[in-house]
């Protein structure tokens, strides 16, 4: 069940919420790093790469704000700023493996996709459809493959040829 952009963006808000209101009643000696992690997942795989960073914005910018709020202070007051920073870094970080992780599972998709069009296969259990009309498990498929032989039958007597 596909939900709409309007129900996506909004779960997202309210997980953003939850957490917010999570981190500022903890304090600033606990902290609520990875509990960010999920609604920036989330805004990434409901909106794509654009979704995940302006999600690490706001993440980010939750912790800023509660931060400063539950009354934290810094000997430098440049920490903060460097710690939300940090935060932008590392969630961008998060995000940029999640990019890569959804392009090598699309590329590895496709991958599939092009040797079931080669080699009929069973999308369920993986066996393949053999000459003889019967489904085979890939190991004996395979076994059955490394018994012909690769050459045609001309290529094999000049091959033999060549040798004597």
């Amino acid at each position: 069940m596909k939900l709409s952009p309007f129900r996506n963006a909004f779960t997202c808000a309210i997980l953003f919420a939850v957490f917010g209101a999570l981190d500022y009643m903890t304090g600033y000696e606990m902290t609520s790093f990875p509990l960010y992690l999920l609604p920036i997942s989330l805004s990434f795989f409901y909106f794509g790469k654009t979704g995940g960073y302006l999600a690490v914005v706001v993440a980010s910018g939750l912790w800023f704000l509660n931060d400063f709020l539950t009354g934290h202070t810094y000997e430098v007051e440049i920490v903060r700023y460097w710690n939300a920073l940090a935060r932008v870094l590392i969630y961008g970080i998060f995000v940029y493996g999640l990019s890569l992780y959804a392009k090598t599972v699309e590329t590895n998709r496709r991958r599939m996709d092009d040797l079931r069009a080669i080699i009929p296969m069973c999308h369920g259990c993986g066996k393949i459809f053999a000459a003889d009309g019967t489904w085979l498990p890939i190991e004996d498929a395979m076994e059955k493959m490394s018994q012909i032989n690769q050459e045609c039958p001309g290529c094999r007597t000049a091959t033999i040829k060549s040798r004597e």
